[in-house]
């Protein structure tokens, strides 16, 4: 009778590979995984060409772009790791080895998430910008700095590599045998409150502010159309000022020609107030100061710079 012993440690090693032996395997994964292959190569060129431009010329150094090339890192860095994911997931050998590596599955698995999470970070930090520039056009440049911008980006990396770093230090449910997958290897708890919920409150975010941005245009074209087709480009405030500190001036709400100064400075008051409490809707002003100043009796302009308002073709286009 033989009494040899077999080593522990080979006994795992069996089990380990026996049980990645039998991990399920489909088909259609050698489709999806050359799919995924070809957009992910697709991604490194546009993306490395980005970073290139921006460190080669310094005329690009601004806060946006800034921005712009710390996202093209995060999706360079998502087209290069996006491989290693699709080699341990979809492939018969890549299962086996992940499945009896716990290390690599983590590794692997950490460093597309962390990119994809670093790619939706950019994006709301773009998001934001773009407010910034629409809504708060008077403070941009006292808001959007090179400083400013930079601490946003520091911080993002370092949030998201923190995350995605901590199944590996131990807080993990990996087990030999099972596919190097997100619900296999990551605590449900890190998984939906870390990543999941996050990302979705980032996109979520994201698209509220776009949506907030387009039916701004959208209304700035419904003032254009007024200003061509009623006649009267001076009782309308306008949507939205130009990024430019100085915007609300006397320049672009249009104050008529008059020498009178104290018409003009409350004119040029009226104006900013109006940009600054009803952005998101035309006001009538009506009767307002320069209007006053410049008409009869009978509210008829006397300037001819000034055409009456036919409200009710106004109101005919877009409602009471």
């Amino acid at each position: 009778m033989d009494n040899a012993t077999l080593d522990p440690e080979a006994i795992t090693s069996l089990v380990s590979l026996a049980s990645a032996e039998r991990a399920p395997y489909y088909s259609w994964y050698t489709g999806v995984m050359i799919c995924g292959l070809v957009v992910l190569m697709a991604g490194i060129p546009g993306n490395l060409l980005t970073i290139l431009a921006y460190f080669k010329y310094d005329q690009l150094h601004g806060p946006t772009n800034l921005l712009i090339c710390s996202q093209s890192i995060g999706d360079l860095f998502t087209c290069l790791t996006g491989p290693i994911f699709a080699v341990l997931n979809y492939t018969v050998d890549g299962q086996a080895l992940a499945s009896s590596h716990k290390y690599l599955c983590l590794a692997g698995l950490g460093m597309v998430l962390a990119a994809l999470q670093s790619s939706i970070f950019h994006i709301l930090a773009l998001g934001i910008e773009r407010f910034i520039a629409v809504y708060f056009s008077l403070y941009y440049y006292n808001w959007v700095t090179d400083r400013n911008v930079k601490i946003a980006v520091v911080a993002i990396w370092t949030v998201v590599i923190s995350i995605n770093c901590l199944p590996i230090f131990g807080w993990t449910t990996w087990k030999p045998g099972v596919p190097c997958m997100t619900v296999n290897v990551y605590p449900q708890i890190f998984f939906q409150v870390l990543f999941i919920i996050p990302s979705m409150g980032c996109l979520l975010v994201c698209a509220l502010g776009n949506f907030a941005i387009a039916l701004t245009f959208y209304l700035l074209s419904l003032h254009k159309w007024a200003q061509n087709n009623i006649g009267n480009p001076y009782q309308f405030s306008p949507v939205i000022v130009r990024r430019l500190p100085t915007a609300a001036n006397t320049n672009w709400f249009q104050v008529p020609a008059t020498e009178d100064k104290s018409v003009r400075g409350r004119v040029h008051r009226n104006g900013r107030h109006l940009y600054l409490i009803n952005r998101l809707r035309y006001i009538p002003l009506g009767r307002s100061n320069h209007v006053r100043a410049n008409s009869d009796a009978g509210g008829r302009s006397t300037s001819p710079n000034i055409e009456p308002i036919h409200w009710e073709k106004f109101l005919h286009k877009f409602g009471k």
